[in-house]
C-alpha cells in the first residue's frame, strides 16, 4: 500500500520535537531542498508547487508562495547551478 501525505513535518533535531510545518489540499509527491537559499519546494497532486522558507515561524500552514501548474505534480528536480527548478507533471507538461 502506498502512503500519500498531505502534511510536512519539521523535527528539530536537537531537542526531538516534531511540530506541523504545512499542508497542501492533496497528496505531496516531491520535496527539494535548496541548500542556499534556505526554501523547500513541494509538489503535489492538487496542482501547485509550494515555496516554503525553513527560516520562517515553525507553525505556519500555507506555503510562502505558490504556483500552479497544468497537472498533477509527479517529480522535481533543482539545479543550483542554473538557478532552475524542473517540474515533472501528469499529461507530460
Amino acid at each position: 500500500m502506498i502512503t500519500h501525505f498531505l502534511m510536512l513535518f519539521r523535527l528539530e533535531l536537537k531537542s526531538g520535537s516534531i511540530s506541523n510545518f504545512g499542508t497542501h489540499d492533496d497528496a505531496i509527491k516531491s520535496v527539494v531542498h535548496n541548500e542556499p537559499t534556505g526554501l523547500l519546494f513541494t509538489g503535489s497532486w492538487d496542482r501547485t508547487v509550494g515555496v516554503w522558507d525553513e527560516r520562517s515561524s515553525p507553525n505556519i500552514s500555507r506555503p510562502h508562495a505558490s504556483l500552479s501548474v497544468p497537472d498533477k505534480v509527479y517529480s522535481m528536480e533543482i539545479s543550483d547551478e542554473r538557478k532552475l527548478l524542473l517540474v515533472a507533471t501528469a499529461g507530460r507538461h
